[in-house]
């Protein structure tokens, strides 16, 4: 027995080195011994399902071309005509001009005639307390689809720099979306139940709701059913498409 406890190498160290890589190292004998670890792969798996779930590289955004010269607005017309704030300078020339410029960039921003689900006395337009589902990108680079659905809690109006914003709860902790109207990023944003007309009494907010969320007349608790339903109806209507 002791001979056989003395063929057995004493191993006086043990250590690790975190360089390019995970590697143990063992002292046996006064002689380092390194071993390398196999790292694990979960991180590896979630990225390489991240880059799967990502699509093919998206050209950078190129607005609509301008469909003629500028016009600028004239002196009588009020910026609230133009979806902008109040301005006691309105009437001056540069800040017609800067109007006429915005109003301009949001037309040809406006790849999918959304401007009309967000301009007042428009037959299209969503009243604050409907519930939509916005979809974005994550970049243009690598396109991973974002999509969020919730009430629509306000609409700020500021020409092309214009917003909105989406609330539900998710686990029982209250969550809100800004999203700019206008941006490339956000790619649709579709209406998936409208609110009877009058509940938000003609203002642009119902931020009442952070606070009553019992009071909204279409339940939160719904909105989850809903996206699935609406995702159910896209897919045979992709399935009747591909068929045709």
């Amino acid at each position: 027995m002791l001979s056989l406890l003395r063929s057995i190498p004493a191993v006086s160290g043990l250590g690790a080195s975190f360089g390019a890589g995970l590697r143990v190292c063992a002292s046996i004998n006064g002689v380092r011994h390194y071993a390398d670890v196999k790292q694990a792969k979960t991180g590896q798996k979630k990225a390489a399902k991240r880059d799967e779930d990502a699509g093919d590289a998206l050209a950078p955004f190129e607005p609509k071309p301008a469909d003629g010269p500028l016009h600028i607005f004239n002196r009588a017309t009020p910026p609230s005509a133009a979806d902008m704030p109040a301005d006691p300078r309105a009437s001056m020339y540069g800040h017609r001009l800067l109007r006429s410029i915005d109003a301009d960039l949001r037309k040809r921003h406006d790849t999918d005639n959304r401007t009309a689900l967000f301009t007042k006395g428009s037959p299209e337009a969503i009243e604050p307390g409907s519930i939509i589902l916005v979809e974005q990108i994550s970049s243009r680079s690598s396109p991973r689809k974002l999509a969020f659905a919730g009430v629509l809690l306000n609409v700020k109006r500021r020409g092309v720099l214009s917003s909105i914003t989406v609330r539900n709860y998710v686990l029982g902790t209250g969550v809100e979306v800004v999203y700019p109207i206008y941006s490339p990023m956000v790619t649709r944003i579709k209406v998936l139940k409208r609110v009877k007309p009058g509940f938000s009494k003609g203002g642009d907010q119902v931020n009442f709701l952070r606070e009553k969320p019992g009071a909204a007349p279409l339940s939160f608790n719904a909105i989850e059913e809903m996206v699935i339903r609406n995702n159910e109806t896209e897919r045979k209507r992709s399935q009747i498409r591909l068929q045709k």
